[in-house]
C-alpha cells in the first residue's frame, strides 16, 4: 500500500514490500479533499508533497526518517509518534523531506528503456508534444508564494498551478515562446469556482499588448480560437476577479493543433476579439434607477464578533474583526457563549438611520446574518439569533425598517449565503466539521439559507438590495435558486455580484476598498471600511479624514460607481463617535454639494484622474499610474461639476470643452453669482475667488447648451 487516507489523518508508505527500494507515487486523492506525492529511495522517504483541494487542516504520518524540514504555506507541527498537523489554505502545498537540501520533486512515470528494470523515477524536462502547448519561459505578475510560480501553469501537469499574490483580484501569465512562432489556440484551466470575470489574451507588439481573444468567465476547462498570428511573446491578462487568480494550465498551440482531450468547450474566434456586450435588460436597468440616483450608502457589520473586537482569550487576534471565528478556530460551542452576553444597552435604530441622513447616504445595508451564522434579526428558520438566543429579546432589522422608513432610507440586507461557520453543512468552518467537499451544503441551502432569505424578504417590507458574500460552492444552479427567490418575492431587489456563479446578478461588487482607475462602465459599488475593519476592534484607530472619505466618494462617482461606507457599532450597539464625527462632516459637504453626487454621471474628460507610466507591469498587471488628486469632473444633462481638491488659485482652466458654456459658479455660493469666464477653440478658462469657499473641496458647477 503507498498511501492510506482516513479523515484527515494520511499515512505515507504505510505497508510496501521490502523490495521496493525506489518508488515515487503522484497526485494520489486522498480522503479529505488531498493530493499527496512521495518519492523513495534506498528503502527511504526522501519526501512528500501534499496539496489542499478544499482548505483543511489534517495529520500527516509522512514516514521520514530524521529531522523532519519543509518549505511552502505551512510548517509542519510535530504531535509524536512520527506524525504532523498541517493547517492549510484551500490550493496550500507543503513539500516535507529530511536532509539538507531541498528535493524537486516532479513525478511522473519514465518510459522504460532497453536494460531498465524499474520505470519509476523522477521525470526528465518536459518537451513540447502534440497536444500539450508550446513550451516557453514563463513568468507572472505576482505569486502566491513557494510553489505557485508561473511554471507551474504551464507544465502540462494539472495539479498544479499558478496562483497570483494575497488579495490579488487581477494578474498576468505570460509566456515567452523564446522565437517568433505561430499560433492560433489557447487552453486555459481554471481551479475551482469562477473566479475570473474578465480576461484577454494577448499578444505582445513591440512595447504594447494587443489583444486575440476577450471574455469573461473562464471557470473551467477552455479552449480558445483566434486569428493565427505569429509572435514571440503571449500572455493570459486577467483584468479583473472575484477571488485570487487561481490557473492550473496555461497553454498556446499552433492554429487547428489537437487540445487535450479534457478540454471543452471550443470557443471560437469571433469577427471582433472583444467580448460581446450583454443584451438590454429593462427590468434590469428599472431596478437599478434608484441605486444609479443614491450614489452612497452605509454598510453596517454588527454581530457577536462584537464582543471580542478583535482579542480572544487576552490574545489580539490578527485580521478583520468580524473574521475572529475563523482565525482563532473558535470552536463553535465556545463561540456560541457570546449569545448570553450579548445585550446591547445603546442599541438606537433611530439613531442609527439619523447618523445615514445626516451623512449624507440614501440606502442603508445591515448585516442580517455574517460568516459565524448568528441572525441579527429575530428567525424562525434557526433559533440562533439576536431575540431567541440572547437575554436582549429584540429584532434590531425591524426597528431599523421603522427608523429608515421614517427617514426614506432604502432598507437593505447582507446575508452570508454560503459561509455558516455554525451549521455543520455551511461552508467555511473545517477546524469543528471538516473540509467542505464531503458536507451535504444543498442541505444548508434548503434548510437553513434560502428560508432565511424568504423571511427577511417576507418580514421586513421593500428591500432595496441584497448584499450576498464569499459564494464558496455557488455555482449557477445554486445561484439561480436565490434569484428565483428573490424575484418571486420581490423583483425589485437588486442582487450584487458575490451571489455566486452565473453572471445573474444586476450590479458588480468590487473588491473590499478597491476603486478603478478609471471610468468604468457598467453599474458597481465599492464597499470600504472606514478604518482597517468592518466589525467593531477595539485597537483599530486607523480612520480615514473626512477629506479622504470624500474625494474618495467623488472619485468613485466621477467613474460611473457607488461608494458603500462602513461602520462597526461596538458590543453595547454604539457606533464610534469618530466614526460619526466623520460620517457627518463629509454629511455637512453633501448639503452644500450634494447635486453634483445624487444621480450624478462620470467624467466626460479622464486625463484628471492619472497618466500610465512607461515601465514594466506591477504585480497585479497594471502598467505604472500616477494618480492625480487635484480635482474630479461629474455631470449631469447641461451641467459639468468640477470639484476643487486643491484650490488652482485665480482661475480654472479645461481642455476639450466643446459643447458652449452659458454660466459657471459655484456651489457654494448659495447666490448662484455668476463668475467670469472666456471659451475658444476647446478652451474654458473661469475666473475664481483667491480662495477656497470650502474647506474640502470646492465644486464649481459649469452650464452648457446640449
Amino acid at each position: 500500500m503507498l498511501l492510506q487516507g482516513h479523515g484527515n489523518l494520511i499515512r505515507v508508505f504505510p505497508a510496501i514490500p521490502a523490495a521496493w527500494k525506489e518508488v515515487v507515487f503522484h497526485n494520489l486523492r486522498t480522503e479529505g479533499a488531498f493530493l499527496v506525492s512521495a518519492g523513495r529511495k534506498n528503502g527511504q522517504t526522501e519526501w512528500v508533497r501534499i496539496q489542499s483541494l478544499s482548505g483543511e487542516p489534517c495529520r500527516i504520518v509522512p514516514s521520514l526518517a530524521g529531522a523532519v524540514r519543509s518549505t511552502g504555506a505551512a510548517a509542519p507541527r510535530a504531535l509524536g509518534g512520527g506524525s504532523y498537523e498541517l493547517t492549510l489554505a484551500m490550493g496550500d502545498e507543503v513539500l516535507l523531506y529530511t536532509g539538507d537540501t531541498v528535493p524537486r520533486p516532479v513525478v511522473a512515470p519514465l518510459t522504460s528503456t532497453a536494460g531498465e528494470a524499474n520505470p519509476w523515477g523522477l521525470k526528465v524536462p518536459r518537451t513540447a508534444t502534440a497536444g500539450t502547448g508550446l513550451t516557453g519561459k514563463a513568468r507572472a505578475s505576482s505569486t502566491w508564494g513557494s510553489g505557485y510560480e508561473a511554471d507551474k501553469a504551464c507544465d502540462g501537469d494539472e495539479a498544479t498551478r499558478w496562483g497570483a499574490e494575497r488579495g490579488a483580484r487581477s494578474g498576468w501569465l505570460e509566456i515567452d515562446l523564446g522565437r517568433e512562432t505561430r499560433i492560433g489556440r489557447a487552453v486555459v484551466k481554471e481551479l475551482g469556482f469562477s473566479r475570473t470575470e474578465e480576461f484577454a489574451i494577448e499578444r505582445k507588439v513591440g512595447d504594447t499588448w494587443q489583444p486575440l481573444h476577450r471574455g469573461t468567465t473562464i471557470a473551467g476547462h477552455r479552449v480558445y480560437d483566434f486569428a493565427p498570428v505569429e509572435t514571440r511573446y503571449v500572455r493570459l491578462h486577467i483584468t479583473r476577479a472575484n477571488e485570487v487568480p487561481t490557473i492550473a494550465e496555461f497553454q498556446v498551440l499552433p492554429p487547428g493543433a489537437d487540445a487535450p482531450a479534457t478540454a471543452a468547450p471550443r470557443v471560437p474566434v469571433s469577427a471582433t476579439p472583444a467580448a460581446p456586450p450583454p443584451p438590454p435588460d429593462p427590468a434590469r436597468e428599472a431596478r437599478l434607477r434608484w441605486f444609479h440616483e443614491a450614489k452612497y450608502g452605509l454598510f453596517i457589520n454588527w454581530g457577536l464578533y462584537s464582543i471580542p473586537a478583535g482579542a480572544w482569550k487576552g490574545k489580539p487576534i490578527a485580521g478583520i474583526g468580524e473574521w475572529i471565528m475563523n482565525r482563532a478556530k473558535i470552536p463553535v460551542k465556545e463561540y456560541e457563549l457570546l449569545a448570553a452576553r450579548f445585550n446591547p444597552a445603546k442599541f438606537d435604530a433611530d439613531a442609527w438611520a439619523q447618523l445615514a441622513l445626516d451623512a449624507g447616504m440614501k440606502y442603508v445595508v445591515f448585516d442580517c446574518k455574517h460568516h459565524d451564522g448568528f441572525a441579527l434579526y429575530r428567525s424562525q428558520v434557526s433559533p440562533y439569533n439576536c431575540h431567541d438566543a440572547t437575554p436582549w429579546k429584540r429584532d434590531p432589522f425591524k426597528e431599523l425598517q421603522a427608523a429608515c422608513a421614517k427617514r426614506g432610507l432604502k432598507l437593505c440586507f447582507y446575508y452570508s449565503q454560503a459561509q455558516d461557520w455554525h451549521d455543520p453543512n455551511g461552508a467555511g468552518n473545517d477546524w469543528d466539521f471538516g473540509p467542505d467537499a464531503p458536507k451535504d451544503f444543498d442541505r444548508y441551502l434548503r434548510e437553513k439559507s434560502l428560508p432565511q432569505v424568504r423571511e427577511l424578504l417576507t418580514g421586513y417590507g421593500p428591500i432595496g438590495l441584497i448584499w450576498f458574500d464569499t459564494p464558496r460552492l455557488m455555482t449557477p444552479a445554486r445561484s439561480k435558486l436565490f434569484v428565483d427567490l428573490v424575484r418571486s418575492l420581490q423583483p425589485d431587489t437588486l442582487i450584487n455580484s458575490r451571489l455566486g456563479q452565473g453572471g445573474l446578478h444586476d450590479y458588480q461588487s468590487r473588491g473590499d476598498n478597491e476603486i478603478p482607475r478609471v471610468v468604468t462602465p457598467g453599474a458597481w459599488e465599492t464597499a470600504a471600511t472606514i478604518n482597517d475593519t468592518w466589525g467593531f476592534k477595539k485597537d483599530d484607530h486607523n480612520w480615514k479624514t473626512p477629506e479622504d472619505i470624500c474625494f474618495k466618494l467623488v472619485d468613485i462617482v466621477s467613474k460611473g460607481g457607488n461608494y458603500l461606507l462602513n461602520v462597526g457599532p461596538d458590543a453595547d450597539g454604539f457606533i464610534p463617535s469618530l466614526s460619526q464625527d466623520i460620517l457627518r462632516k463629509v454629511g455637512a459637504w453633501l448639503k452644500v454639494n450634494g447635486e453634483a453626487i445624487y444621480g450624478a454621471g462620470c467624467t466626460p474628460f479622464g486625463d484628471e484622474l492619472g497618466t500610465v507610466l512607461p515601465g514594466p507591469l506591477d504585480k497585479r498587471g497594471q502598467p505604472p499610474f500616477a494618480e492625480m488628486k487635484e480635482w474630479r469632473c461629474t455631470t449631469k444633462p447641461g451641467r459639468l461639476y468640477v470639484h476643487l481638491f486643491k484650490w488652482p488659485g485665480a482661475g480654472f482652466e479645461l481642455s476639450g470643452v466643446t459643447t458652449r458654456i452659458t454660466k459657471a459658479y459655484l456651489l457654494a455660493d448659495h447666490e448662484r453669482t455668476p463668475l467670469r469666464f472666456t471659451q475658444a477653440q476647446g478652451r474654458l478658462a473661469v475666473d475664481l475667488p483667491a480662495k477656497a469657499p470650502a474647506a474640502i473641496a470646492s465644486v464649481l458647477c459649469i452650464e452648457h447648451l446640449p
